[in-house]
């Protein structure tokens, strides 16, 4: 899936979240991490997925500024 135009807004105090992956994102900064994205079959997540690294990162595409 495109995540262009997409932000990703998580809470402060989830300090672990990459800085990459806060507010509007960066679709070229974002493939360049090797982050694949995908949305789930319902619509209402959105994954990224780092295959190599055996990483994910997924958040509700609802409060995701979609």
């Amino acid at each position: 899936m495109s995540i262009e135009g997409l932000r990703c807004d998580v809470p402060p105090r989830i300090e672990w979240w990459p800085v990459l992956l806060r507010g509007q994102l960066d679709p070229a900064r974002v493939s360049d991490t090797g982050l694949a994205a995908y949305r789930s079959v319902d619509g209402g997540l959105v994954f990224l997925v780092n295959w190599k690294q055996g990483r994910a990162y997924y958040w509700s595409s609802t409060h995701a500024g979609a």
